[in-house]
Parts: structure tokens; sequence; C-alpha cells
């Protein structure tokens, strides 16, 4: 009965500790989110100061998104870049602050699919699955081909074409699963 207790208390501390601490702080490695309309008047400002735009294109901009969008790093960039050059910006423009507008990655991650493409086949040449030959001839063959998300068709034709290098179908398929999925 004291075990039962003991480990009730346990529970109960955990609980209390673990409410507490996701309710006053953010989880561990993230950042809280910001004030944006504080952080569209910065990035608008640091645009006009570096020559990017001029402080009319700024105030455009600022009203667009004061009226579009309560964070603007959720709008499809693609139509900001078009409603903003019908607003009088440049494509160049438009498309410099909604890149000073996108969140920070996160430590740790990968920038690009190319690195995160070096980063494996170095993993795979250390742990030997691969050699440092082929892993040089598996990421020349993903620069010119630039696979994206892979479908079933693209999965078997990526098999095929690292198959045809000379890697196994072991081999073939670490590389489509630890580049390519998750």
């Amino acid at each position: 009965m004291k075990k039962i207790w003991i480990a009730f208390a346990l529970f109960l501390s955990f609980s209390v500790v673990g409410m507490g601490s996701a309710s006053a702080f953010p989880a561990p490695g993230t950042l809280p989110p910001p004030d944006m309309a504080q952080l569209v008047k910065d990035v608008l400002h640091d645009l006009v100061a570096s020559g990017t735009i001029n402080q009319k294109q700024s105030d455009t901009a600022r009203d667009y998104l004061k009226e579009n969008a309560s964070d603007p790093r959720k709008i499809d960039p693609r139509k900001m870049v078009d409603d903003m050059m019908n607003l009088g910006l440049t494509d160049k423009q438009a498309k410099a602050i909604i890149e000073a507008l996108r969140p920070p990655k996160p430590p740790g991650l990968p920038a690009s699919i190319d690195e995160k493409v070096k980063s494996t086949l170095g993993e795979m040449v250390d742990s030997k699955v691969i050699t440092q030959a082929q892993a040089d001839q598996v990421s020349d063959y993903l620069k010119k081909n630039k696979p994206g998300p892979l479908g079933e068709d693209d999965a078997a034709k990526l098999l095929r074409d690292l198959e045809s290098m000379g890697l196994t179908e072991q081999q073939a398929q670490a590389i489509r699963d630890k580049v390519f999925r998750r």
C-alpha cells in the first residue's frame, strides 16, 4: 500500500511540474511566437535602411500585411508576391520582404535537401554502408535530377537508377529511406 501512495505522489508531482513548465515557458528548442506587428515593422525598417525598398513601398507593404494576414508567414508566398507587385513593388522587393519575414530554421536541421543528402551520405560512408565513390556518384545524380517528395513511381525510378549505378538493392533502399523518408 505504501508503494502505491509513493507512486501516486510521484505521479502528481511530475504532473504539476510538467503543467507548470509547459504553460510558463516555450518548449525546449523553440522560440516564443514573435509580436507580428513589431516583426513587420522591424523588417520593413531594415529593408528601407538597406535601400531595398523606399518608405512609400514600406507603408504599402505594411498596410497590405495588416489587412491580409495576422501572421504573414502563413500566406502563400506566390500570392503575396503577386499582390505586392499589383501594389507597385517589384518581384525582387516582394521576395525580399517574404524572405525577411520567414522564421529562422531551428538549430540542428539541414538548411536544404543538399545538406541533408551530403550529411546522410557521409554517415552512410562512415558506417560502411556505401563507399565514398558511391556517395559521390549518388550526390552527382541527385544534384542533376533534383527529386522532390517521392510518390510510388518516383521511388521505384530512384531505386532503379541507383541500382543501375552499381549499388545493391539494400544500399539503394537505405539511401531512399534515409534521404527521402522520415
